[in-house]
């Protein structure tokens, strides 16, 4: 029979794998998952309290990126189950694959980031029938 703890250790283990297998760089803690923060300090997974980060003292998660905004990057628009933003395959409901829908070579997308705006300028478009 399982009880509490048991059934916590086994979740962990769960987490775990799947934080490894998608190999997660940061996790954010809230309630109830503050429990997890030692198994995750013990593996060396970085995680921060999202309780911590509301704080107007908090230490930001991210700096500024420098980019080279003249840098050329080739994104495939494919279905929800298709997607992998890692490879360059965005879902087309997702923000950045909905705000590019019918726009064509030669116009800027402004895309609603949780970063900001940012803006893209369609450079090419290649349709796979």
């Amino acid at each position: 029979m399982a009880t509490a703890r048991t059934d916590l250790a086994h979740w962990a283990e769960d987490t775990l794998r799947v934080l490894k297998m998608i190999e997660a760089r940061l996790v954010l803690l809230g309630p109830p998952f503050e429990q997890l923060a030692d198994v995750l300090e013990e593996n060396g997974i970085t995680y921060r309290d999202l309780g911590a980060l509301a704080a107007e003292d908090a230490e930001p998660l991210a700096g500024p990126l420098d980019v080279d905004e003249d840098a050329e990057e080739e994104y495939t628009i494919v279905g929800s189950q298709e997607a992998n933003p890692m490879e360059g395959c965005i879902s087309d409901d997702s923000p950045f694959g909905f705000a590019l829908k019918g726009h064509k070579v030669g116009e800027t997308v402004t895309v609603t980031a949780p970063v900001g705006e940012l803006q893209f300028k369609i450079i090419a478009v290649e349709n796979e029938d």
